[in-house]
């Protein structure tokens, strides 16, 4: 395992380029001359965010219906009553709340393009201490041609 001047438990940067990882092991090498685009910005750090809103808001739906049919039957007796009843508006309503909080949150985020893909990996996890800033100054000596373009978002939400 090599030393990663960035590191979060998504990616690692070094002096050959970035390193996809999983469980702190490099599966896939990205080279600075394969990376055409690299920003540091403020996004979504999901990348189907749109489709795990609607998730979240499908479960807690479901939870509200289940909860007005529990309150139905306890109050006037009506449907049907089993014991799961009583969980049942519980667990969807707690993935359905963490599934719309995960697809609303906006963090620091890294977007990297090559070719034809487009990578997402979010910044609130970098490991030492280091920040956003930090990481884009690394990159603009590295990737060059996007130095303005690593800055711009930095100076447009107002950091110093």
């Amino acid at each position: 395992m090599s030393q990663y001047a960035f590191e979060t438990p998504e990616f690692g940067l070094d002096e050959q380029g970035l390193h996809r990882l999983r469980s702190r092991f490099a599966f896939e090498h990205i080279g600075y001359s394969e990376l055409r685009e690299a920003n540091v910005t403020r996004g979504k750090s999901v990348q189907n965010w749109v489709v795990l809103l609607v998730v979240g808001l499908l479960c807690l739906g479901f939870s509200v219906f289940t909860a007005n049919r529990l309150l139905m039957f306890l109050l006037y007796g009506r449907g049907h009553f089993y014991v799961e009843t009583l969980v049942t508006p519980l667990i969807p309503g707690a993935i359905g709340i963490a599934a719309i909080w995960q697809a609303l949150r906006v963090t620091d985020i890294l977007v990297v393009r090559t070719g034809r893909r487009r990578l997402v990996f979010p910044l609130d996890t970098l490991k030492e201490g280091r920040d956003a800033m930090a990481l884009a100054s690394y990159l603009a000596k590295r990737v060059p041609r996007q130095m303005q373009r690593l800055n711009q978002p930095f100076q447009q939400i107002g950091r110093p």
